[in-house]
C-alpha cells in the first residue's frame, strides 16, 4: 500500500480501515453535495473524520518514537 511506505505506519488494520472505502466516501459525498444536504454530508464526514482522528493519533505516536530515537542534531 502506498499509503504504509510513505508514512511507515505498523498499524496494518488501521490503515486497511482508513482506506478500505475511499471510492464509496468520494461517491457518497459527491452525491449529498450534489443533493444540497446537510445530514447526508454530515453522514458521511463524521465516520471519515472518526478514522482520520484514530490514524492521525497512531501517526503522531509512531513519529514521536522515531524522533526520539534519532541523534541530536550535532551528532548527525
Amino acid at each position: 500500500m502506498a499509503a504504509k511506505s510513505a508514512i511507515n505506519i505498523s498499524d496494518d488494520a488501521l490503515l486497511k480501515e482508513m482506506f478500505k472505502d475511499w471510492g464509496t466516501f468520494q461517491t457518497r459525498l459527491a452525491q449529498a453535495i450534489e443533493k444540497k444536504s446537510p445530514s447526508d454530508v454530515r453522514q458521511t464526514l463524521e465516520p471519515w473524520l472518526k478514522r482520520n482522528k484514530d490514524f492521525m493519533k497512531q501517526l503522531l505516536v509512531e513519529t514521536q518514537g522515531k524522533v526520539e530515537k534519532l541523534p541530536p542534531p550535532e551528532a548527525r
